[in-house]
């Protein structure tokens, strides 16, 4: 491993005095004790959250980043592993710290795949699963000053049909491992994102 990248480690403990002077947080929902209601929980079928589910896979709703966003908003969920966008453009959610799915490193497993150099690129398909990967292509295009517009991909497995497209997950896998004629934008999502 590279001496470049940083080593993951534990935040210091705060004081208590720290702690008494942080804003306080609205308290999260609870269900009532006598309630027969059940929790709703949701997460993502990748290989990477079986951590986060491991135990309670038949008590979980499975579904894309983008869905699940969808669902908390809608309150058909309690809790959900949803994507950074979603946290960062949505202030009503409680959030619990020091868990993510995320990579010091490259990752594989989100890609913007082009066939024209990227100052041509007029419309990049984007797959629907996936917000964070999304809003960080928008940035890191913009850093470019490149402004394509962006459209949904209705299915990944033809992704390669389209001049410029952002897959993610096993697509984004198998593209890399098939031959293509198209050339990967190195990190679109250097943090493991979704």
């Amino acid at each position: 491993m590279s001496d470049d990248i940083p080593k993951l480690r534990m935040a210091p403990p705060k004081p208590p005095e720290d702690i008494a002077g942080e804003p306080k947080r609205e308290p999260a929902r609870t269900v009532p004790a006598a309630s027969s209601a059940k929790f709703r929980i949701g997460s993502v079928q990748y290989f990477n959250a079986v951590p986060l589910t491991r135990g309670i896979e038949g008590e979980v709703i499975f579904a894309t980043p983008a869905r699940l966003a969808e669902m908390l908003r809608r309150d058909e969920l309690d809790a959900a592993l949803v994507s950074t966008a979603e946290v960062l453009l949505t202030d009503r959610y409680d959030i619990l710290d020091g868990i993510a799915i995320a990579s010091l490193g490259e990752v594989y497993s989100v890609l913007l795949a082009h066939r024209r150099p990227l100052e041509n690129i007029k419309e990049v398909f984007c797959d629907t699963a996936s917000l964070s990967g999304l809003n960080l292509l928008k940035v890191l295009l913009a850093e470019r000053g490149l402004k394509p517009e962006f459209k949904p991909l209705s299915d990944p497995g033809k992704a390669a049909e389209h001049d410029a497209f952002l897959i993610i997950g096993d697509p984004a896998i198998d593209f890399q491992r098939a031959p293509h004629k198209h050339e990967i934008l190195p990190h679109p999502n250097p943090h493991g994102i979704r």
